[in-house]
């Protein structure tokens, strides 16, 4: 087992020992008291986690690795205060930034039109 990646050229092969079974990450509490709106408040950071007996510096949301879950319905609407402490990181051995992060869903059908930012 092991991998160096197919898309950075790099070397490095990350082949971690087998850790302890996978625990289902907890679940975000919904924040808004309105019928069909979840509001959820998301802080980007990096935090020591011991992975299998070793403390390592991961990004997280809200200091949990793997993040926690957010469940929405067919329909409703999900509002996302998100917070980036990520900032001035430098780059990953891809050569990326690591003070940028993204979100993504499973499952979900999102329409870029309704995307606010403030």
């Amino acid at each position: 087992m092991g991998g160096g990646g197919g898309m950075g050229g790099g070397t490095t092969i990350i082949d971690p020992p087998p850790g302890a079974p996978f625990v289902d990450p907890p679940i975000f509490p919904n924040e808004s008291a309105e019928p069909d709106v979840v509001a959820v408040s998301l802080e980007a950071r990096v935090v020591p986690i011991n992975v299998n007996g070793k403390v390592v510096n991961l990004l997280t949301y809200n200091g949990y690795y793997p993040a926690p879950t957010i469940k929405v319905r067919s329909g409703d609407h999900l509002r996302v205060n998100l917070t980036n402490y990520l900032s001035m990181l430098g780059t990953n051995i891809l050569g990326h930034d690591r003070d940028i992060t993204n979100l993504h869903g499973h499952g979900l059908h999102v329409s870029p039109r309704e995307i606010r930012t403030t």
